[in-house]
């Protein structure tokens, strides 16, 4: 029987690396095709796939990072309201 300090570790560990891991789920890549699309394409597939959750994100970040790497402070803005 393992004595509580360790217990205790063992189990904070098992948490810390169980977390970790699902924060590493939700990461998707975004297609270049996606990034090449213009900002009102992605708008309008994000509010035509707004039922379906996966893509939807997927829209939404793709929205995001095309703001972030054109430095478009609107459309960054527009991206976190997505």
């Amino acid at each position: 029987m393992l004595r509580p300090k360790y217990f205790l570790i063992t189990t904070l560990l098992i948490t810390f690396i169980s977390n970790l891991n699902a924060q590493f789920k939700g990461f998707q890549e975004i297609p270049d095709s996606l990034i090449i699309k213009s900002y009102q394409s992605l708008y309008s597939h994000y509010y035509k796939l707004i039922d379906n959750s996966e893509y939807n994100r997927l829209y939404a970040t793709a929205y995001l990072k095309k703001a972030y790497l054109e430095k478009d402070t609107l459309n960054i803005a527009y991206g976190y309201y997505m």
